[in-house]
């Protein structure tokens, strides 16, 4: 008998920790259970119908809401150095973010540091894109290329790699 009580002893134990844990009223967990009922997702539509919340975008070349990290081709800044940032998130506010339609007639450009929304361009000659404004040149040749003015901003990640970010023209 001793036996069974000493065998029991600690389950009976147990079973009353865990009755009065269950039963105790969780303040803090109440609180935030009712701010995350309170938030509302989908609730932020932008003048095109896009959750920006969510991560959307709209796109002129997709006619289309996006998601511009899932869809668009990245392009890494030439002149920050984003390797030394360790941060994913960090690195993703320098980035610009192609998209190209279809038929290569047209390509957005999606810069996440500037306040316009994006920069839509119309093929000019074969392998480069051209803005309105003619201040954007995308040169898609070997590898992306986006230049402002003549000057290079944004190129493929793989043409930093391998360390293909100069001029175009020939060394004399």
């Amino acid at each position: 008998m001793k036996n069974l009580l000493f065998k029991a002893l600690p389950l009976l134990t147990l079973a009353f920790i865990s009755c009065d844990y269950i039963l105790k009223p969780k303040a803090e967990k109440d609180v935030q259970d009712q701010q995350i009922k309170n938030i509302m997702l989908g609730q932020d539509k932008d003048a095109d119908g896009c959750f920006k919340s969510a991560g959307y975008r709209w796109s002129v070349v997709k006619n289309d809401c996006i998601r511009v990290f899932e869809l668009g081709m990245r392009l890494v800044p030439v002149n920050e150095n984003i390797a030394d940032i360790e941060d994913e998130t960090d690195q993703a506010k320098f980035n610009a973010y192609l998209v190209i339609d279809s038929l290569k007639h047209r390509a957005e450009v999606f810069i996440a540091s500037d306040t316009i929304s994006s920069i839509v361009m119309e093929e000019g000659t074969k392998n480069v894109f051209i803005s309105k404004n003619k201040a954007w040149k995308l040169k898609t040749e070997n590898q992306y290329k986006l230049e402002h003015n003549g000057v290079l901003k944004y190129v493929s990640p793989q043409a930093i790699e391998r360390n293909m970010i100069g001029s175009d023209v020939q060394e004399q």
